[in-house]
């Protein structure tokens, strides 16, 4: 759409598509102006291929985009308080760096959420008097 916008073809904004609701509803007019409107058939190969739009089946996706929002913002990557920039050279060593902020990151979340919630953890056995 972007492609023809540039060729001068007069598109709407893409903003406006928006108005029709959620993707899966989208998605689902889309397959009714296909279905209605014969010589549009060969979209029908483009749409995906699950009609269902039941939330329950999928992710929790508020779960899915808090996590994804811990990893990217924008074209920009950071990993929660820990940012975004990379100290090492090596491709290895970046990404043990990576890993090692996500784990902090993690971490850091769990404690947060034991203070949060007043949960009494118990990390290890009591000692045992001799």
């Amino acid at each position: 759409m972007s492609l023809a916008k540039v060729n001068g073809a007069p598109l709407p904004h893409k903003h406006r598509f928006r108005k029709l609701g959620t993707l899966p509803a989208r998605i689902g007019l889309l397959r009714t102006f296909v279905r209605e409107h014969p010589e549009y058939e060969d979209v029908l190969v483009l749409l995906p291929s699950g009609e269902s739009t039941d939330p329950e089946e999928g992710p929790d996706t508020a779960t899915v985009d808090g996590a994804l929002y811990m990893l990217k913002l924008g074209k920009h990557f950071k990993i929660g308080k820990f940012g975004g920039a990379v100290r090492a050279k090596n491709q290895t060593a970046q990404f043990n760096e990576v890993l090692a902020k996500m784990l902090c990151h993690n971490l850091s979340v769990l404690v947060h959420e034991i203070h949060e919630l007043g949960i009494e953890p118990a990390f290890w056995m009591p000692r045992e008097v001799a």
